[in-house]
């Protein structure tokens, strides 16, 4: 399929006025589909900055906006930006060896048999059953979920998981946050790293939400903060990234440097201290579900007592309104600390995978994406077969543990992955290949979902194998 990337944009003229317009280029990672999904909605816009021609593809009403650098009416423009190649369409591509024509067209209604492989494709019932578990898991806890968006990066997904409300959501880069404000979402937590370049972006978005979060760990970001006020007497909301003892991002809660920031984040002016966040990514380094709510208790303990030291500075104004803690392992397998904590923050549980699978936080009942790829070649002198996947389609995470894991054969594995095409075998060393034809279909459950789910531009939505939606992600940063 060849298609368009789309979202919206913003920059600032020589006279320093902002003005909106809308950028639309073909991706540089390869083109990316629309969703074929016709009921989404929209809302707010997105930003950035236009840098390539307009298509000759894209629909009169949008083009004549862009042409004529006008101030575009934002809902309208939404919707045409987030329904934009609802039907399908000849796209040409001219050559010296004339003009090719491709028809873009739409799975639904067909089997997930019928993908021209590799393919991902999801298990809508799976999934809404995911989401229904953790949020059901955190209403028993007293908590409330911010699901976090970077597992699939869609419109229909962020649907299922806030319960269509279009709040309290996470997000891992500027490109989502902006996708997701362009669709009427709102209080949202940009978990990724600021610097220089992306602080006015930030304020864009921040200035035009009721709720819009950033996370910091230095000073460094504060001053940055402090030469960019908010318009209208609007407030910086930040969050303390605290370092799960993992060595990464965030402060140590140990150490006074952290105290310290906080103090300095409630005495600016121009800054709200909204409170911690943590991202436990030391329960990845788990062997099993005994060690994965140990280390959640042990983390979320240190959490709670260094709350606990702010809120004693009280002569220096400094509150903590928020604790959000979590990731899928330790939110799935949470402790009694985890009910002291004000929001949980995951969002690979929406798909599952056979990492998780492994730490306990799912069966494989509740792995909802895998990669369907086709056998291609028998090696019967080496007791192998070779398949249409390779990293491209799967990711190379897991190498430790086979890359995946082969629905209804548990003794396969991948032996050796190169771009395209991976060689399997089985383990025991007696693959029979009067069982696997050239051209079936094998479903691969991928090590890391959000691996997976960052190397496809579309997503096979299924139920009981009948493709019932398209989702595409949003990409870039």
């Amino acid at each position: 399929m060849l298609c368009l990337k789309r979202t919206m944009a913003s920059k600032i003229d020589k006279d320093g006025d902002r003005k909106k317009e809308l950028r639309i280029r073909t991706s540089q990672s390869g083109p990316i589909s629309p969703s074929k999904k016709q009921s989404t909605e929209s809302g707010d816009s997105a930003h950035s900055a236009p840098t390539t021609p307009l298509s000759p593809n894209i629909p009169p009403l949008i083009e004549e906006e862009v042409n004529h650098n006008e101030m575009p009416n934002r809902k309208e423009t939404n919707e045409a930006i987030l329904q934009l190649e609802a039907e399908p369409k000849v796209m040409e591509s001219n050559s010296k060896h004339g003009t090719l024509q491709r028809l873009e067209t739409t799975h639904i209604g067909k089997s997930i048999d019928n993908l021209m492989t590799p393919a991902l494709v999801i298990d809508i019932n799976i999934v809404q059953a995911n989401v229904s578990k953790m949020m059901e898991r955190a209403e028993e806890y007293g908590v409330k979920v911010r699901p976090h968006m970077k597992s699939h990066k869609t419109l229909e997904g962020a649907e299922i998981m806030t319960g269509g409300k279009k709040q309290t959501i996470a997000v891992s880069t500027l490109a989502e946050a902006s996708f997701y404000a362009a669709a009427g979402y709102d209080d949202i937590l940009y978990t990724g790293y600021l610097d220089k370049s992306k602080i006015e972006m930030c304020a864009e978005i921040a200035e035009e939400l009721n709720s819009f979060h950033i996370l910091l760990d230095s000073y460094y970001i504060v001053e940055l903060l402090r030469e960019r006020p908010l318009k209208d007497g609007k407030l910086w909301s930040i969050f303390i990234d605290i370092d799960s003892q993992t060595n990464g991002c965030g402060v140590d809660p140990s150490e006074y440097a952290g105290v310290s920031l906080a103090v300095s984040i409630s005495s600016e002016a121009s800054m709200h201290f909204n409170g911690l966040y943590v991202h436990c990514s030391n329960a990845y380094k788990c062997s099993g579900p005994e060690e994965v709510e140990r280390v959640g208790e042990q983390t979320a303990d240190m959490v709670n007592k260094f709350a606990a030291k702010l809120r004693k500075m009280k002569k220096h104004k400094v509150q903590v309104p928020e604790i959000c803690f979590g990731s899928t392992p330790t939110c799935s397998l949470p402790g009694p600390s985890m009910r002291i904590m004000t929001e949980w923050q995951a969002g690979n549980y929406i798909f599952h995978d056979v990492e998780g699978q492994r730490l306990g936080a799912c069966k494989t009942k509740d792995m909802a994406m895998q990669v369907l790829a086709k056998v291609i070649a028998h090696y019967p002198n080496r007791k192998q077969i070779i398949i249409d996947c390779g990293w491209t389609a799967l990711s190379l995470h897991g190498a430790e543990n086979g890359y995946c894991a082969f629905q209804g054969h548990p003794h396969m594995r991948i032996v050796s992955m190169s771009q395209e095409v991976s060689v399997v075998d089985d383990e025991r060393g007696t693959l029979d290949h009067s069982r696997f034809p050239i051209g079936t279909i094998l479903r691969l459950f991928p090590f890391n979902a959000s691996a997976t789910a960052a190397l496809h531009r579309i997503y096979y939505v299924h139920s009981d194998s009948k493709i019932v939606e398209e989702w595409t992600p949003i990409r870039g940063w």
